[in-house]
């Protein structure tokens, strides 16, 4: 069977986060879990916060529309890489703005402000189940190596936290809509069925749909669900960034084995 890059990448998602729910229901030193969950805090008036977030969201595609159309950080160059990681910090302001104009918590955000580091750790340990995972079915064993050692490079670093940011938008939009309408599963399938629907318009333009089209629409809709699925258990940014770092940049990895992943 020819595994495709979505469906390694669904794969090694499935395989990180299964092994994230299996230490968190077994290993409880202390009692205590291993990752809880983050406790999120209440907000006031959860719409007028949802509203604002979508604004924040209007505010990041416009500036979006600015670095491809208008003028953007110089990313030439030895250090391109730094002007890039400006472009994307400047791009997604709005949503940083946002939380500190309206006082929100970082925990807003599922950023935990304790065990951080067993949090990070149990996030990079998830990444590097999920590309080896990845390596195994699609690519072979001896790549994973190759993998990791062209995920350590400064190109990378833009990407690194164009992630971060695009996660902490994301959560910043399940978390306020939940608190809306009072459910945090909802809010996450409202996510994942718009996830859907914005990749539709751009399918439907084609001259001609293929069945590869409508199977990586498919496969992307069950990525989200699987990610959501492991969000859904966690609740924390700390553990996610990593996870999705890792499998997001083997779309940028090239090895002898795959060709371009």
């Amino acid at each position: 069977m020819d595994i495709t890059h979505h469906l390694g990448i669904g794969i090694g998602y499935s395989a990180a986060i299964a092994a994230t729910f299996l230490v968190a229901h077994v290993w409880r030193p202390g009692q205590r879990r291993l990752y809880p969950a983050v406790e999120v805090p209440s907000f006031a008036r959860p719409w007028v916060e949802f509203l604002w977030a979508i604004i924040a969201c209007v505010g990041i595609i416009l500036l979006g529309q600015v670095y491809i159309h208008i003028w953007r950080v110089p990313n030439r160059g030895p250090i391109g890489w730094l002007g890039e990681t400006v472009n994307q910090i400047l791009i997604f302001a709005p949503a940083v703005v946002l939380l500190l104009v309206r006082r929100n918590p970082p925990e807003s955000v599922f950023l935990a402000r304790d065990r951080t580091l067993l949090r990070l750790g149990a996030g990079v340990t998830a990444g590097v189940l999920g590309v080896l995972a990845y390596a195994i079915v699609r690519l072979a064993p001896t790549d994973f190596d190759k993998l990791m050692s062209a995920f350590a490079q400064l190109d990378n670093v833009p990407h690194v936290v164009q992630i971060l940011l695009e996660d902490i938008v994301i959560i910043c939009l399940i978390v306020r809509l939940s608190a809306s309408i009072g459910s945090f599963t909802v809010a996450g399938l409202i996510v994942i069925v718009l996830f859907v629907a914005a990749h539709c318009p751009a399918l439907l333009a084609a001259d001609a749909i293929t069945t590869d089209d409508v199977m990586s629409l498919m496969l992307d809709s069950a990525i989200g669900a699987v990610v959501f699925l492991g969000l859904l258990r966690t609740r924390d940014l700390l553990w996610l960034w990593p996870l999705h770092t890792c499998m997001d940049l083997t779309q940028f990895v090239t090895t002898p084995t795959s060709g371009a992943a």
